[in-house]
């Protein structure tokens, strides 16, 4: 093909992409409680063709609400529907929010009117059937949570924990040991949560409820929140020599210094471990009954937390608030 040839073939592939004047995009069309054709409003078409699974939820909802009226007598028919058309008015709302906010708005208050209108096995079958089409199984397991069904629940984050990919993972097995914990088993459920610390030290959520745990049933009076004007550090135990801490201050001129890590704790000197260790900076933990300091020992600290900050701060221990 010579150049006048390809010229001439990549010229006509550009121009049938073009969309000619008066031509509309179009959009899939997806399957609510009514007959799209007839759709007018803006809530309708954003259910027509925005998003498949809120248009799911409305089809359940119609499905669920047309037999929750059989039977009902005339008044209370009345009042059903008034009450419908009130909710209708707060979904509607819901698309006042950017589109991934006006899908999570939608999905809660549908899922609320479905319960409402006694079809939480209607909308458990369709969640489990696309657990197992989609392999979309996160929004199954939080609506068993919200339904405090412990057991299942914990049985469907477990699979993603163990299977899932790394950013699925993290965020199931927390859920695990937050499942743990809500069912009353919080032994088992500070084991994990210190055990997905120790895996990543970045993993705020898991290492602050490790933390938090330990706080309401240690002996070990270094374990704490701890609480200063600019800031907080968190001190938890890891095992029976190792902590991990996580300092988080800010500064009048608005500069931050934060750090987290472990550490053990040797003569009143704070011995960071290789894989979280400040270059050159060596610490010094002053404690005084309820309070405790770090004691910056070289320049580096302070380098570290740059010119306008620095880890010489005086933190009060903070008595901790049952979840």
């Amino acid at each position: 093909m010579n150049f006048f040839n390809k010229l001439g073939f990549f010229t006509s592939v550009f121009l049938s992409t073009l969309v000619s004047p008066g031509q509309a995009e179009v959009k899939k069309t997806y399957n609510p409680s009514f007959d799209c054709k007839l759709a007018k409003s803006e809530i309708e078409l954003y259910l027509c063709h925005e998003s498949e699974e809120i248009a799911d939820y409305d089809r359940i909802l119609g499905s669920v609400y047309s037999k929750y009226l059989k039977g009902k007598s005339s008044s209370e028919v009345a009042t059903l529907k008034s009450e419908q058309r009130q909710w209708l008015k707060k979904r509607d709302l819901c698309l006042e929010n950017t589109q991934n906010e006006s899908d999570w708005c939608l999905q809660s208050e549908y899922t609320e009117r479905i319960i409402a209108a006694k079809g939480i096995e209607a909308l458990r079958k369709y969640l489990q059937k696309k657990c197992g089409e989609r392999k979309d199984c996160i929004t199954l397991a939080n609506f068993e949570m919200d339904q405090k069904n412990w057991p299942q629940a914990e049985k469907i984050f477990k699979v993603m924990c163990d299977h899932g990919s790394e950013q699925i993972s993290a965020h199931a097995c927390y859920k695990v040991a937050e499942i743990l914990e809500k069912s009353g088993k919080p032994n088992e459920a500070l084991k994990e949560m210190t055990r997905l610390c120790m895996i990543d030290y970045s993993n705020l959520d898991a290492c602050m409820a490790s933390h938090r745990l330990q706080s309401a049933k240690t002996l070990d009076p270094l374990v704490g929140t701890y609480a200063a004007s600019n800031g907080n550090v968190f001190i938890g135990k890891m095992n029976d020599q190792k902590y991990f801490l996580i300092m988080e201050t800010t500064w009048p001129n608005g500069h931050s210094c934060n750090w987290k890590g472990s550490a053990v704790f040797k003569n009143h000197q704070i011995i960071l471990d290789k894989d979280t260790e400040i270059s050159g900076c060596k610490l010094e933990l002053k404690r005084d009954n309820d309070k405790v300091q770090f004691v910056s020992q070289t320049d580096d600290c302070d380098r570290y937390c740059g010119a306008r900050g620095h880890m010489d701060v005086e933190f009060t221990k903070v008595k901790p608030t049952p979840k």
